[in-house]
């Protein structure tokens, strides 16, 4: 059986709505294993959250070093979970994967956090092109002048799998973009 659905509902409770399998995240967004694995309403077994963690090939889950915790490393929409990114010095460049249905938004007002806590951006072309794939339509690849950013006194943190955060991309700042 495929852990896709239980993997997208694990997202769901520890990025946005904990309360829907009746658990709850400490401010770094911890949630309790027991709490997953003993809730009705959550309903994992203890195995399933391991093969979750370690088959996501992001990096978005973690377990805590004694694994009585797990996490998702970024992606919150909740405003009271800070994870405790390290604040650092971006590439020159970052790229952001979207959908060409969004562009006259991006051109009017860049790239906004929407619901999240932060614009995410990838340190790769390829991976911007692959987020950009998994959603309907045509896609498209924004080139981001982060050194420009950072500059201009821009913050950017860094998840721990990789995925570069701030708060927002003006559009003055994408350089390019290209549609595929």
């Amino acid at each position: 059986m495929s852990l896709t659905p239980k993997s997208k509902y694990l997202a769901l409770l520890l990025r946005h709505a904990p309360e829907k399998g009746s658990i709850t995240l400490d401010e770094y967004g911890w949630a309790s294993v027991a709490d997953l694995t003993n809730s009705e309403k959550a309903g994992f077994v203890l195995a399933d959250l391991h093969e979750i963690v370690r088959a996501d090939t992001k990096g978005r889950y973690e377990f805590s070093t004694d694994a009585t915790h797990i996490r998702a490393v970024q992606g919150h929409s909740l405003a009271d979970v800070e994870v405790g990114f390290a604040e650092m010095m971006p590439p020159a460049t970052l790229w952001h994967g979207t959908k060409e249905q969004f562009m006259p938004a991006i051109r009017n007002g860049g790239l906004q956090k929407m619901a999240r806590q932060y614009v995410h951006l990838s340190a790769t072309e390829k991976t911007a092109w692959e987020v950009a794939g998994r959603r309907s339509g045509k896609s498209v690849l924004c080139t981001i002048d982060a050194a420009a950013m950072h500059a201009d006194g821009y913050r950017f943190l860094q998840a721990k799998n990789g995925v570069w955060l701030t708060t927002e991309v003006p559009f003055t700042y994408i350089t390019k973009t290209e549609t595929r």
